[in-house]
């Protein structure tokens, strides 16, 4: 089953192709820290990658259980995809139930216009009635006062927000819980939209895990562009760069996102081989943006596993600070830090509370079990149901070290770790 992606935006990317933001409106909107999101555009949303990835996901661990192992969306991710702040005051909305009078009376301080009665469903605006608004002014006056620019600029703010980064599953409603955060234009930018944002999206990721779901809404866009840059097997090539708009002549270049948004391919994609880069952004690319896309470097937490063949090896990848793992450190006895490559490779017991769960959670193979190939040469009409890539299991023996096997589609077995083999000289030969 394809998941059904809610979102709320399409109508708002439609009017701004028309009738680009006013480039004082858009001043503002840069100085609240979204101005990302309106440069990086739009990607047209894959619901079947959505899907794939929602598979994957793990609600006790909000990470991604690939067969090379874990990952996630992170802060990093965030901040260099889309700009969004990381650093600063929590997102917290206002939940109180108010009157429909209550909420006419901020729309039209806030936002410059009264909606009808019949446009609000409790704490909702109907995203129909806010077009039609937005549509019979689209322009900025040239007689504007800054009062003008600022309603203006929540306007596209509060849409983006309840519309796209937080957009829920009502379907054709926008939460009225943001609008008074953006109250004082001042204050916008201090608050962390882009932690609110991830927390968001995991949120709906751990809900459309669960088989009773069939949609999922959050920042889709994130998602599916964080898999872009990491699962090489997923990304199209750009073809040519759709971004030529005049408007942003006098702007700050875009987040890294907006490289995407371009003529795209998919002809020459990979499909027979899974890389995912597992390494953080480059330096040289960190330093390429503009200060807006790492300012809150200082708390970018990048934890991602990876264990070769088998499950009992992991390679942390650490950004420059220390990494805490809840009390893992005085459980286990590890500590997770960085050396000169940024790369600290960790042994952990095949009998560690850790991997015990992950044998008996995860799925290393999406599909009907009971349809592996009998041969695994040639054409398999049925292997968009399952993997046909051979998997590898631990079989426990009464070694010391217990050895790794290869299943095949016949059932023989492979030895790929001997007991007295170095470890080291496994993972080396591991890699080539």
């Amino acid at each position: 089953m394809i998941l059904n992606t809610r979102r709320e935006d399409g109508n708002f990317w439609k009017l701004v192709e028309k009738y680009p933001i006013h480039p004082q409106v858009l001043e503002v909107i840069r100085l609240c820290g979204l101005y990302g999101v309106y440069r990086a555009n739009q990607p047209a949303i894959d619901r079947s990658l959505i899907t794939a990835l929602v598979e994957r996901w793990r609600p006790e661990t909000h990470t991604f259980h690939f067969r090379i192992g874990e990952a996630t969306v992170t802060l990093q991710d965030v901040e260099v995809l889309y700009g969004l702040p990381v650093n600063g005051d929590p997102v917290l909305g206002n939940e109180m139930i108010k009157t429909i009078g209550d909420w006419q009376n901020i729309c039209q301080r806030l936002l410059g216009f009264i909606p009808s009665r019949e446009d609000f469903k409790t704490n909702s605006l109907k995203v129909a009635a806010f077009n039609a608004y937005m549509l019979s002014q689209p322009e900025l006056p040239n007689t504007a006062t800054q009062d003008m620019i600022n309603q203006k600029a929540r306007c596209y703010m509060f849409w983006m927000i309840a519309g796209m980064l937080m957009a829920d599953t009502s379907g054709g409603y926008l939460k009225l819980m943001y609008l008074p955060m953006l109250e004082d234009i001042d204050k916008i930018g201090s608050y962390s939209w882009g932690s609110a944002t991830l927390a968001y999206l995991y949120h709906f990721l751990c809900k459309a895990s669960q088989t009773t779901q069939n949609e999922i809404a959050g920042f889709l866009p994130l998602l599916q562009i964080w898999a872009w840059e990491r699962v090489t097997v997923l990304s199209p090539q750009i073809v040519a760069k759709k971004d030529a708009r005049t408007v942003f002549v006098d702007f700050p270049r875009g987040p890294h996102a907006t490289r995407w948004f371009a003529h795209l391919s998919w002809t020459n994609t990979t499909k027979h081989v899974l890389k995912f880069i597992w390494e953080p952004y480059p330096d040289d690319l960190i330093e390429s943006l503009h200060v807006y896309c790492h300012t809150g470097q200082n708390i970018w937490r990048l934890f991602q596993l990876r264990f070769h063949l088998i499950p009992h090896t992991f390679i942390m990848i650490a950004g420059e600070d220390q990494i805490q793992i809840g009390n893992w450190n005085m459980h286990n006895g590890y500590h997770f830090g960085t050396n000169g490559s940024n790369i600290v490779v960790v042994i952990f017991r095949y009998d560690d509370p850790y991997l015990i769960w992950f044998r008996r959670i995860t799925r290393l193979v999406i599909g009907n079990p009971n349809s592996l190939p009998q041969s695994q040469q040639g054409y398999v009409p049925n292997s968009t149901a399952y993997e046909t890539m051979h998997i590898e299991v631990i079989i426990q023996t009464d070694d010391v070290m217990p050895r790794a096997y290869t299943l095949g589609g016949t059932g023989t077995r492979r030895p790929l770790l001997a007991p007295s083999e170095p470890l080291a000289g496994f993972l080396n030969s591991a890699e080539t």
